[in-house]
């Protein structure tokens, strides 16, 4: 199975001034750690669409190669396994438009969309066989989003209990992993074209929008706040994106 990681929007700079895609968890980028999250689960022929910032990641995953079009990265010498592709989408297109781009590198069945700053212990397994029940274009993964504020229980006038941002388990959001068939890249009006804001929304609309429930680890890191929480993960030793779920094996 393929899979296409977007990486080319603007962002924002986080912590030691470097691109989104290239904060560190644990002395990797973030990006890489996505990869990985690929890799442990049996995907290895992996694209990654870049755009604003794409010297710098190319410099940052393929520092002896110059930034031509696609760059055919040094899997293994990064602790990654497979094909690595580094392809610039340009800095004019959206996130629907990058993947339109990518058209020319996709084969002919389904594939896996992943955002290039969010991680998970989602089973791309599981979430591959629920997109063929359903049988829709795309599944994405719903997850639960964290709180940003604390929640204080009341008993009247008194404060009786502290939840320091809890998850709320009431709201699902979107999870920044989908299965991708074809068909919906007729769907992508041009490279203006937004994934979330355009092509999503008609998706739904039309009912070729499925949804797979994921009940485990999600952190995005949009914040520096973000990367310190994943980088505390990591510091434990837990990192649960990189193991293998059960039901995968």
């Amino acid at each position: 199975m393929q899979a296409v990681i977007l990486a080319g929007g603007r962002g924002s700079r986080l912590a030691a001034g470097c691109p989104k895609p290239l904060a560190p968890i644990g002395g990797r980028p973030v990006l890489w750690h996505v990869v990985r999250l690929l890799n442990a689960q049996g995907i290895d022929d992996v694209l990654v669409a870049l755009g604003h910032h794409a010297a710098e990641i190319v410099r940052a995953l393929a520092p002896a190669a110059g930034m031509a079009g696609t760059v055919v990265c040094d899997a293994a010498a990064l602790g990654l396994a497979g094909r690595l592709r580094l392809v610039d989408t340009g800095t004019e297109a959206d996130t629907a438009g990058r993947l339109a781009r990518l058209r020319p590198h996709l084969g002919a069945a389904a594939f896996l969309l992943a955002w290039c700053d969010g991680l998970a212990d989602l089973d791309l397994a599981a979430l591959l066989a629920h997109h063929r029940r359903c049988r829709r274009l795309v599944t994405v993964a719903a997850v639960h989003p964290p709180s940003r504020f604390g929640h204080l229980v009341l008993d009247g006038d008194r404060a009786v209990g502290f939840r320091e941002k809890p998850r709320l388990d009431d709201q699902w959001i979107n999870g920044g992993f989908f299965v991708v068939e074809p068909g919906v890249l007729s769907w992508i009006a041009g490279e203006a074209a937004s994934w979330e804001r355009d092509v999503l929304v008609r998706l739904a609309a039309a009912d070729q929008l499925a949804a797979y429930r994921h009940e485990g680890f999600w952190q995005c890191l949009d914040t520096v706040r973000d990367q310190e929480e994943l980088e505390a993960v990591w510091r434990r030793g837990a990192a649960p994106w990189l193991r293998r779920p059960a039901m995968a094996e």
